[in-house]
């Protein structure tokens, strides 16, 4: 029996790189549970800019949320 996910969060701590390769992650997290909220959790090391640079290139993408005071 397949285990019900309603929401999913991926956490990148690291620069955006590690956010880019994060991203199959999401795919494959919508592909088993597509009913599932996936959201990504990223630093601001480098960018506050990496939601709007990621999520319309990554489907199933609910939202990118930029954690940390750079």
């Amino acid at each position: 029996m397949k285990r019900e996910i309603h929401s999913a969060l991926v956490v990148c701590t690291r620069r955006i790189g590690d956010v880019l390769l994060a991203t199959p992650v999401v795919r494959s997290l919508k592909a088993a549970y597509p009913d599932a909220a996936v959201d990504m959790l990223g630093m601001t090391s480098h960018s506050r800019s990496w939601p709007a640079i990621v999520r319309p290139s990554t489907p199933g993408l609910r939202d990118g949320i930029v954690w940390g005071l750079c």
